[in-house]
């Protein structure tokens, strides 16, 4: 027998789809603050040496140092709401997510329930995604999805977790010898 068809015969390369998403920190109202904080400090601090200077282009230096770290200040906050990626792998059995140092695996007959609500900007209060509750038998967790999708209607089915709604169909297993058990 031909040792590519046996393998997909008995199931080794079942059918599995993978992708990524982006969920928010825990903590990212106080990073935001924090991270602001700091660069207004160093900013301010720059500014007040900067007009005790005698010497003109000392100062002048100083001065546009404060205005690149006002620059920078803006992608670095936005940078603190980026959060944890994680990897998903959908298979007919299991949903798995891994992240670093982090590993969840949900198989679809111990969910008793998926539940969204959605997910609001700290700042600008727009929608940005989901909080996703997941209920098995065993835990409960949650996750703070962030979508990617800009300007389109943000939906639970255009989230990975969906699939804990509705499940892949199993297909039929092989067994080589139900010919001979007749």
């Amino acid at each position: 027998m031909d040792r590519h068809y046996s393998e997909i015969a008995y199931g080794r390369f079942n059918q599995k789809r993978t992708g990524k998403f982006r969920v928010v920190p825990e903590n990212v109202v106080l990073r935001i603050v924090a991270t602001i904080a700091i660069f207004a400090v160093v900013i301010i601090l720059l500014l007040v040496v900067s007009g005790r200077t005698i010497n003109g282009t000392v100062s002048l230096v100083l001065d546009a140092i404060a205005i690149a770290l006002l620059i920078f200040s803006i992608p670095a906050v936005r940078m603190q709401y980026a959060g944890k990626e994680w990897t998903y792998t959908i298979t007919d059995k299991q949903f798995s997510l891994v992240t670093k140092g982090q590993a969840r695996n949900y198989k679809y007959k111990d969910v008793e329930g998926v539940s969204y609500e959605f997910l609001h900007h700290p700042i600008t209060r727009r929608k940005i995604g989901f909080i996703v509750s997941v209920k098995t038998k065993y835990t409960s967790d949650k996750y703070k999805y962030i979508s990617i999708l800009r300007g389109e209607q943000i939906t639970p089915q255009s989230t990975p977790f969906y699939i804990l709604n509705d499940p892949p169909k199993l297909e039929p297993e092989f067994d080589r010898f139900s010919e001979f058990t007749r």
